[in-house]
């Protein structure tokens, strides 16, 4: 690990050390602190956290240039976490005056693109303003724009936004969780099929079965839905090397992807075009 991580991982182990602390002023008896510690873990949010971070620390190493910012894309020096599944917004502040959620900008080479956490996303079947909650996604400054408006559309205009407008990268974690459950790999490729995300990772903090992980690299055959790629990754999962968990081909892959995309796109834009000037064409 490196000393980034290192201090992330010391100031959590702070952290949970205070919170038992305050838990064991607040309970009488050790083994009522002892089951209040096991079941509280903040629901994933700080190993949801960590993940986004690493994420950010692997597109700063391959030299892109990332940027913390607030809900209406101004600079940050300090970062908004969405505490729970929720719309993405805008708005620099809620009714209550408190900051929104922020996002971290990836300035890639044809556009930036943006990483939140806990954004709820169309469900591309059902419309009707059914959402499901990816824990990280990563999309277009477009797409996020047009989502932030989505969410205030009527029922019968909700199944209007584009289908352009769907994640690059969609990704689900799972802490302390059962991973070896045949109906997880089925809830992943549900949550592929409905959002339609270029790439999707199921993270753990656990290995997952062979069950699950053959189900998961299965995903790309919805090619048709837009799924490109897909894997799994035992999030923070050390072996004695100390190597990493995430592979170095990880952003490596996701440029590609959004490479080709950017070249069909225009592919398509330019034969609109021309299409429209034949017409016109024969019109005279």
């Amino acid at each position: 690990m490196n000393g980034e991580e290192t201090y992330l991982i010391s100031e959590l182990n702070g952290c949970l050390g205070e919170l038992k602390a305050l838990i064991n002023t607040k309970n009488e008896g050790k083994r009522r602190v002892q089951r209040a510690l096991s079941t509280y873990d903040g629901d994933g949010k700080l190993f949801e956290a960590l993940t986004l971070f690493r994420l950010k620390l692997l597109f700063d190493e391959y030299g892109i240039e990332t940027r913390i910012c607030q809900s209406d894309g101004s600079s940050s020096s300090s970062f908004v976490l969405r505490g729970a599944p929720g719309k993405l917004t805008r708005e620099r502040f809620d009714e209550r005056e408190l900051a929104n959620p922020g996002y971290i900008e990836i300035r890639l080479q044809d556009g930036p693109v943006e990483l939140h956490n806990s954004v709820e996303w169309p469900d591309r079947l059902v419309g009707y303003g059914v959402v499901h909650e990816l824990d990280i996604s990563i999309a277009e400054t477009s797409a996020c724009n047009a989502l932030a408006s989505w969410y205030g559309l009527d029922l019968g205009e909700k199944s209007r936004l584009s289908p352009e407008h769907v994640p690059l990268f969609g990704m689900e974690i799972k802490f302390h969780q059962d991973v070896a459950t045949k109906a997880l790999g089925r809830e992943m490729t549900g949550l592929s099929y409905t959002t339609c995300p270029m790439m999707f990772v199921l993270g753990t903090s656990a290995p997952v079965t062979k069950v699950v992980s053959a189900q998961i690299a299965s995903l790309p055959r919805m090619s048709r839905r837009g799924v490109r790629a897909s894997r799994c990754i035992s999030l923070w999962d050390y072996d004695e090397k100390k190597s990493r968990p995430w592979p170095d081909d990880f952003v490596r892959d996701f440029i590609e992807l959004w490479t080709q995309r950017q070249r069909e796109r225009h592919r398509t834009i330019h034969g609109e075009n021309r299409e429209k000037v034949e017409k016109v064409k024969s019109r005279i």
